[in-house]
């Protein structure tokens, strides 16, 4: 249950990186998705997923302060395959 949860809320910061992206999304709320990515990066320290996912948030930060690029793709899609193996 706990991994669909986690999973859930991949897939609601995978969505966040793109609705940011175009602008769509207000930097205050893209905070959560910061958090979560964060939170994950220090619970499960020393895997190379926490690793990404430290930096998924740092780039994260970056979309809010202005910087697009490709890597927001790159991210997203990276979360959603997290989503995918999260809920098989």
């Amino acid at each position: 249950m706990i991994l669909k949860i986690m999973g859930l809320f991949d897939f609601v910061t995978a969505l966040m990186f793109v609705l940011l992206h175009y602008g769509l999304l207000s930097s205050g709320t893209g905070m959560f998705g910061v958090a979560w990515l964060f939170f994950k990066a220090v619970i499960f320290r020393g895997d190379v997923a926490s690793f990404i996912d430290a930096a998924a948030g740092i780039y994260l930060l970056l979309i809010m302060a202005g910087f697009h690029t490709f890597l927001t793709y790159v991210f997203a899609l990276y979360l959603l395959q997290k989503v995918v193996f999260s809920f098989f």
